[in-house]
């Protein structure tokens, strides 16, 4: 079973947000850039078990829309594919200082 899940990182900049998903997973995340996948430099974390972390500025670089529609208000967004093994991982974001990290939405599939 696999699940994809969105947060959204109520920081000041996507450096502040790599600083705080950090220390809480303890996960080093690589900063990329990509010109063609919505555009821009994005934070990146590949695990085992074709887990995975992106965190993103929720701007289109091309239109200025959010990248996600539906939350407009979030500047900083972290996509996050998981297994059953990272199942206490909405617990442990979720319990970030001051509510900082929020679950926006939850996609579970059969794989």
């Amino acid at each position: 079973m696999s699940t994809v899940e969105l947060y959204g990182v109520e920081t000041h900049s996507i450096l502040e947000a790599k600083k705080l998903i950090e220390s809480l997973l303890s996960v080093v995340l690589e900063e990329r850039f990509s010109s063609f996948y919505r555009g821009g430099t994005y934070l990146y974390y590949e695990g085992m078990r074709e887990e995975s972390l992106k965190i993103v500025i929720n701007l289109d670089p091309y239109d200025d829309e959010p990248l996600e529609e539906a939350y407009p208000y979030v500047n900083i967004i972290m996509y996050v594919k998981s297994s059953n093994r990272f199942s206490d991982l909405p617990r442990i974001l979720t319990n970030a200082p001051s509510g900082v990290i929020k679950l926006l939405r939850r996609e579970t599939s059969c794989e």
